[in-house]
């Protein structure tokens, strides 16, 4: 091989090693950004308590709903079922409804929730559909009259 061909091969090896350094550095801080990241979100995160009391629900169908959309969206839920819905009203301190299933039902019924194909563990779950997505973040805004 000629001296020419030999120095360049040299030279785009060490190119390729600085590379990969600063890549190997790059990958480490997004990892440490990451993290930081998400310990933040988790401190920030609010309580299920919390999010009842700002969403202000009026009704157990309502309350259920929104318990629901805990689990889902702040808890990472795929589905949820009957049990994991009275955890969240045990979390709440607010008392369970006399029928909870019939709660359920009711929000199935309007569209706000919907049952799994599988369920969850052999018990039947549900999710929260975009209706009743859209219908929780709605919940709890103030209603600004237009008349002074």
């Amino acid at each position: 091989m000629n001296e020419n061909l030999k120095e360049s091969i040299e030279r785009i090896e060490k190119k390729v090693e600085n590379l990969e350094e600063r890549v190997k550095y790059l990958e480490k801080i997004t990892e440490q950004v990451n993290l930081s990241q998400t310990k933040s979100e988790s401190i920030h995160r609010k309580s299920l308590v919390e999010f009842i009391k700002e969403k202000n629900p009026k009704s157990w169908s309502d309350i259920t709903l929104c318990i629901g959309y805990y689990l889902q969206y702040f808890e990472n839920y795929d589905s949820f079922t009957s049990e994991d819905i009275k955890k969240g009203y045990k979390r709440t301190y607010k008392s369970l409804p006399k029928n909870l299933t019939d709660t359920i039902r009711k929000n199935v019924l309007r569209g706000c929730m919907e049952k799994t194909e599988g369920g969850k563990n052999g018990k039947k779950s549900w999710y929260v559909t975009g209706k009743g997505k859209k219908y929780v973040e709605k919940m709890g805004e103030v209603k600004v009259s237009e008349k002074f």
